[in-house]
């Protein structure tokens, strides 16, 4: 028998007029014009706490709060709705100390002591622990890591942990698989020590871990789900988290039962300014910013389709040390039928305030200049958590 292993989003299907395949101009105007109809002075801004009353508690948003965000300020704009403060440049608290971290999270976790030692395992030979401040506790087959650049968390049962017997039908609903991660989620106590309130997080997705079979020459059988990740999204001022960062995510066997986690989560430490209307990027002028850097980079506009508009504050990947957060719209575009390329995802600060700008540049080389030093040293970032091991620089 031969055995394919892929992972699938499993994804509520909610699209905004804003965010589509080829939507005109005429739809998005359309669309903003009908929003704005439901918007006043005081909440311009839908929310995500207001998005989940509407949905349902345990409704697996996906990216809709960012669109939505997004689609929000489009109508404000055209409205002539003041943003006035309404978005924020924070300063992140700084990642834990990750051997004091690492020792009360696997007391907590392990309910025993446990085996916590510096740096990583099988890390290249020369790469000095300033450059990969891993802290790594076990016990039997748990495993957890702390992560000293980020404060990231990654734990495992590595005796269940992608080991779950293939089942042929899921016996748990979408809604009691996230009702057990929400709850491991609030008991864990991955979030007290980091300052992060429960009702800051959505759900966000439901990943479904699967097994196809077929003999040779034979087409595959449905597929057979070993394991469940659900993610949750962190949000500030009511307002999406976008980007890799900014999420806690609990894997369960088909059973229900929790495997592992990965906690990618920083609380915010301070205001350092508000944005004022006229330091707020259009959505219109963010997207122009993005088509002239693709064009400028030589790349053929007209060979992808726009599919997805954003707008949240951004959060760097599971390494990064970021400090500062701010408020970002994103772009996705995916290559047209019988184009062979990558999707896109570009990225543009919603301010155009300099000194704005100049602090997210300095936050995004310090970041750049870490990536290069392990680079340089060791030719990537091993990076073991919930999964399997994989060599990347995030």
């Amino acid at each position: 028998m031969l055995k394919h292993k892929y992972t699938r989003w499993y994804l509520l299907t909610f699209v905004l007029a804003l965010v589509g395949c080829g939507t005109s101009r005429d739809e998005e105007q359309q669309q903003a014009r009908e929003i704005g109809s439901r918007l006043s002075p005081q909440s311009p801004l839908l929310g995500v706490a207001a998005l989940r009353l509407q949905r349902g508690g345990r409704a697996l948003l996906k990216d809709e709060p960012a669109s939505r965000t997004y689609s929000d300020v489009a109508a404000a704009r055209l409205h002539k709705v003041s943003l006035h403060d309404k978005f924020a440049i924070y300063e992140l608290s700084p990642p834990v100390e990750p051997m004091t971290e690492a020792v009360q999270r696997a007391q907590n976790l392990f309910g025993a002591r446990s085996l916590v030692s510096r740096g990583e395992p099988d890390k290249d030979v020369g790469v000095s622990d300033a450059l990969r401040p891993w802290i790594f506790a076990t016990l039997g087959q748990k495993n957890l890591r702390i992560n000293g650049f980020s404060g990231d968390e990654s734990y495992e049962d590595a005796a269940r942990n992608h080991k779950g017997a293939p089942v042929d039908k899921l016996p748990l609903s979408d809604d009691e698989y996230v009702s057990r991660a929400e709850s491991y989620m609030s008991t864990a106590g991955g979030l007290v020590g980091r300052g992060i309130a429960n009702n800051t997080l959505f759900p966000y997705k439901l990943r479904r871990y699967m097994v196809w079979e077929a003999r040779p020459n034979e087409i595959a059988s449905a597929g057979r789900a070993y394991q469940v990740a659900v993610a949750y999204n962190q949000t500030v001022d009511d307002l999406p988290v976008i980007g890799t960062g900014g999420k806690f995510s609990v894997h369960l066997s088909p059973q229900g039962e929790v495997v592992g986690h990965e906690i990618n989560l920083r609380s915010v430490k301070r205001v350092l300014a508000r944005i004022s209307e006229g330091d707020l990027v259009s959505p219109e002028d963010a997207l122009a910013q993005v088509e002239a850097r693709l064009t400028a980079s030589g790349l053929d506009l007209t060979q992808f389709t726009l599919v997805r508009n954003e707008l949240g504050y951004y959060r760097f990947g599971r390494n990064s040390p970021q400090s500062v957060l701010a408020p970002h719209y994103a772009f996705g575009y995916d290559p047209r039928p019988g184009v062979t390329a990558k999707r896109l995802l570009e990225v543009v600060p919603a301010t155009r305030n300099q000194t704005h700008l100049g602090w997210i540049a300095a936050d995004q080389q310090a970041d750049q200049d870490r990536k290069d030093k392990v680079m340089a040293a060791g030719g990537g970032e091993t990076v073991k958590g919930v999964g399997k091991a994989r060599t990347e620089i995030k």
